[in-house]
């Protein structure tokens, strides 16, 4: 690069010299290449006045001299190229194209295309905030502690050693990745849904935020919890030492009410719920047994225990309460013993609809009564209905009429006795005279022997009685009993059976096969083999998994085949959950 020097005595100018002056302006100029346009100095905006300064437009320096228009609707300015040219004279006559000059126009519309080519322009927003020189050279290569534009872009990299600050948004457009000695993390935004993806010492979490799915928490790819406008879901045992639901408070093995103390407070189960629906509430022994249900639909309770303990201080024990008076005839309340087919054996209470008495009925044996020393039934006692006063002589009475024994008053004579024997030994001809045996039967309401056949006996054990299928369907009828051939035998069921070593369990019923629990896929091979006792599919069936950003994994166990084998891996070394059922 060459550099005018003048001397004294009176330097001559040559071409050469200008031509120097324009290169030393031009490389100034090139510095800027790569930047946008924007202000070198001055060009601030006070009212809708721009004062003087230089620009950089369109790879060329530019003076401005200032001017005022009004901003468009958007509220912006702009300063725009204006190029034009000189004619100067030449030696060999004539005049030509002897200078270009690079202007500036304030404009308040973007300049049009000319000859297909975008004039270039800097933009003045309201403020008057522009692209200056520390924005478009010193922001191009070096982040800005005050930049003049609303941001700034950095193309490459950037490492910082220490703490980060904001002190206002972070905006993110693509993933944020945080690596750490202990794990790695990973938050990105994908298919209108927020992941967080963290691994911390080999196993992998995922937490996923949408509008359709809610919040979802994975645990190496198993869905734990799941958070929607309609409630909390957990797919996995919620352990906790204490929770607080409402104004119900569960404390190690203890649930109760938070109600103030007052004496009024009341834990509900199953009280609320669809109105039109009722109900079955159970209470068990934790070991798949139901002690206590209370049906809703029928209002009872029913305890499956071998005894039934009333503890209570007080002189009342059971209470069976009645909707109906006492002196209301249709008052109704019992105790009921049946079997175990639901069958009434007996039962103490108030049945009858027309007369309130207390009842005891057993229907399988008899009653007994039994008491230390005695039994005191009073005031009287009825038997069929009739009392026994007026059906048995009192001891009173049979003493009175013993005073009147035979050696006292009325005794027959020998003759008399002996007529009146004879009478006797005769048998029934002095009572109802000469007749056939079937009509003193008819009289005294007798059966003969050959009245029998139109019975049934008890050693034909209804073989007299079924002489044909309507006889039999009736019969089966009446005692509720099935014909052989109308019920399904009991199908066969090989229980649950471990599958080898693995967490997975399979079970048999019948033609049924069903395969469940999890397992940790392998990446080619045979991942299973069925146990003995389990059929093979007579078809190809098959399981496949797939974790958004974790891969994906089948098998399939072929036709007649009992071993189950990959058929696709991208992503193994998961223990994933295995469900599979097919027919047989």
């Amino acid at each position: 690069m060459k550099e005018f020097s003048s001397q004294d005595g009176g330097r001559y100018t040559f071409v050469d010299d200008i031509v120097n002056l324009q290169n030393l302006a031009l490389a100034f100029s090139a510095i800027f290449d790569a930047c946008d346009n924007f202000v070198i100095m001055g060009c601030e905006l006070t009212g809708d006045t721009v004062s003087e300064g230089y620009v950089y437009i369109n790879g060329k320096i530019r003076q401005f001299n200032g001017g005022t228009i009004t901003a468009n609707s958007a509220g912006n300015r702009f300063l725009c190229e204006s190029d034009s040219s000189e004619q100067v004279p030449y030696a060999s006559g004539g005049t030509k194209v002897g200078r270009t000059n690079y202007g500036v126009a304030l404009s308040n519309t973007i300049p049009s295309p000319v000859n297909g080519v975008q004039p270039g322009y800097i933009t003045f927003s309201t403020n008057g905030a522009c692209k200056r020189l520390k924005d478009a050279f010193f922001g191009k290569y070096a982040l800005l502690l005050d930049p003049t534009v609303a941001s700034q872009t950095v193309t490459g990299k950037v490492s910082f050693s220490d703490t980060l600050t904001a002190l206002k948004n972070i905006l993110v457009k693509g993933p944020v990745d945080i690596l750490t000695s202990a794990g790695d993390a990973k938050l990105w935004f994908d298919s209108n849904a927020l992941t967080l993806r963290a691994i911390i010492n080999g196993k992998m979490y995922r937490l996923t935020m949408s509008e359709t799915g809610g919040i979802q928490f994975f645990v190496n790819g198993i869905l734990s919890m799941t958070v929607k406008s309609d409630g909390v879901r957990f797919s996995v045992p919620i352990v906790s030492s204490k929770a607080t639901i409402g104004q119900v408070l569960i404390s190690g093995n203890s649930i109760y009410s938070l109600n103030p103390d007052n004496n009024s407070g009341t834990l509900n189960i199953n009280v609320s719920g669809t109105p039109s629906i009722v109900q079955t509430t159970n209470i068990g022994d934790g070991k798949g047994s139901v002690l206590l249900s209370v049906i809703g639909s029928s209002k009872s309770i029913v305890a499956n225990v071998s005894s039934f303990t009333i503890a209570n201080a007080s002189s009342t024990g059971l209470i069976l309460k009645s909707d109906k008076a006492k002196t209301d005839v249709s008052y109704q309340k019992s105790i009921f013993w049946q079997d175990s087919n639901g069958e009434a054996c007996g039962f103490i209470g108030y049945s009858s609809v027309t007369e309130n008495f207390l009842e005891l009925k057993n229907n399988i044996g008899n009653i007994h009564i039994v008491g230390k020393e005695s039994v005191n039934i009073y005031p009287a006692i009825k038997e069929n209905g009739t009392l026994l006063s007026e059906k048995y002589v009192l001891t009173s009475s049979l003493t009175e009429t013993l005073k009147d024994k035979a050696n006292t008053k009325d005794v027959y004579d020998k003759t008399a006795a002996d007529e009146r024997y004879a009478q006797i030994s005769k048998g029934f001809t002095p009572f109802v005279g000469p007749t056939t045996a079937a009509k003193l039967r008819e009289q005294i309401g007798a059966l003969g022997s050959d009245g029998l056949n139109n019975y049934v006996q008890k050693n034909q054990f209804l073989a007299d009685m079924a002489t044909n299928d309507a006889n039999k369907a009736k019969i089966r009828q009446n005692i509720g009993a099935a014909a052989a051939g109308d019920f399904q035998p009991k199908l066969q069921d090989t229980g649950w059976k471990r599958i080898g070593s693995t967490n997975l369990y399979v079970r048999q019923i019948g033609n049924i096969v069903s395969i469940q629990g999890t397992i940790q896929n392998i990446h080619s091979g045979t991942l299973f083999t069925l146990p003995n006792g389990i059929e093979a599919p007579t078809h190809d069936v098959g399981f496949s998994w797939n974790v958004t950003y974790s891969g994906a994994w089948s098998g399939k166990i072929a036709a007649n085949s009992r071993e189950c084998k990959v058929t696709y891996c991208n992503a193994h070394g998961n223990t994933i959950p295995f469900s599979l059922t097919y027919m047989v």
